[in-house]
């Protein structure tokens, strides 16, 4: 019964327009050391330029990045998620084409902070505070 609720309850509030995404980690200068140095809609990326793809979305004016866990080697998730803590070493403006896809404001941007990853079977959620 709690996980039926859980569900609907994630459901009603659970924004609209969650969008795949691939991303690249490292600061944005030169995209290295943590955080991520470019996300954008798969259209917008060649294959060689990214290292994981995912989804995100706006849940309660927070953006949701979901990490899928088979795109993403065992080095890497330890690297970037150790501990379960992703820290962003610089501010990430978001793209005009994603920032529409999700429906937030053009001059959106993720803040430089650490953020908690929780772990699942499949994924790696990251919830970019508002």
């Amino acid at each position: 019964m709690i996980y039926t609720i859980t569900i609907l309850f994630h459901f009603f509030l659970a924004s609209q327009n969650t969008t795949d995404v691939h991303l690249s980690f490292g600061r944005r200068t030169g995209c290295i050391g943590s955080g991520t140095c470019a996300i954008d809609k798969p259209n917008n990326y060649s294959k060689s330029t990214y290292d994981v793809n995912g989804t995100i979305e706006v849940i309660r004016g927070n953006i949701i990045l979901t990490v899928n866990k088979n795109s993403i080697s065992v080095a890497d998730a330890q690297t970037q998620f150790q501990e379960n803590i992703f820290t962003m070493e610089e501010q990430l403006p978001l793209s005009e084409h994603l920032s529409s896809a999700i429906g937030v404001d053009n001059n959106q941007s993720i803040s430089t902070e650490t953020y908690t990853v929780i772990e699942s079977k499949d994924t790696y959620e990251i919830t970019f505070l508002k």
